[in-house]
Parts: C-alpha cells; structure tokens; sequence
C-alpha cells in the first residue's frame, strides 16, 4: 500500500510517497506537482527511514533549483 505525506521547503510543496514491499520500504517524491521523482533503492528497514531519505533528497533538490 502506497501512503503520501505532505510538507513545504522554501516556498516549494513536497510529496513524499512511500511503499512498503518485502525488502522494505521504498519512496519517491514529487515537488510542486511535477514528475514524481522514482527511487528504487534496496528498501529501507522502516517507513521514518525512507520518509527522511525522501525528504533530504527532495531538500537537496530545491537547494539546486533556481526559480525563473
């Protein structure tokens, strides 16, 4: 099951969306409604693990953007 949490960086909306399968957990993110960005990593031992990957990542991210 797919479960999606929400929160704002910089004046950027963020989803985080994470799945649990048997590895562990997977996440994938999108910003601003946009292409969700598909990571599919070996699987993180719990949710909070890969919810702070996600997150880090999604930070990163708009720490490298530029608005126009």
């Amino acid at each position: 099951m797919q479960q999606a949490r929400e929160f704002h960086y910089q004046g950027w909306r963020v989803v985080v969306f994470t799945a649990q399968i048997q590895a562990g957990w997977l996440w994938s993110y999108e910003i601003d409604g946009g292409l969700p960005v598909m990571v599919f990593d070996e699987g993180h031992p719990t949710e909070a693990a890969a919810i702070a990957v996600a997150e880090s990542n999604a930070r990163r991210c708009i720490e490298g953007m530029r608005r126009v």
